[in-house]
């Protein structure tokens, strides 16, 4: 089960069952259409790390996803 929480949107972490390694993208997406957040751009980190939405996702992994904000 893929946990994926959104953080800075007030939601709880959504779980989602993967049974074979999926894109992150994908992943991400479909959590958010769940959790009813409305997904621009975002960061996502796994274990610590900065990865792509071309990381491949599964088991017991933990997706932390903060929207990317940019300003000057």
């Amino acid at each position: 089960m893929v946990k994926v929480s959104f953080r800075l949107s007030g939601t709880s972490a959504v779980p989602l069952s993967v049974d074979v390694p999926r894109r992150l993208d994908e992943v991400v997406h479909q959590c958010a259409i769940q959790a009813g957040v409305e997904l621009g751009g975002y960061i996502a980190v796994r274990k610590g790390r900065v990865v792509t939405g071309e990381t491949m996702v599964s088991g017991e992994d933990e997706i932390d996803v903060f929207p990317a904000i940019s300003g000057g």
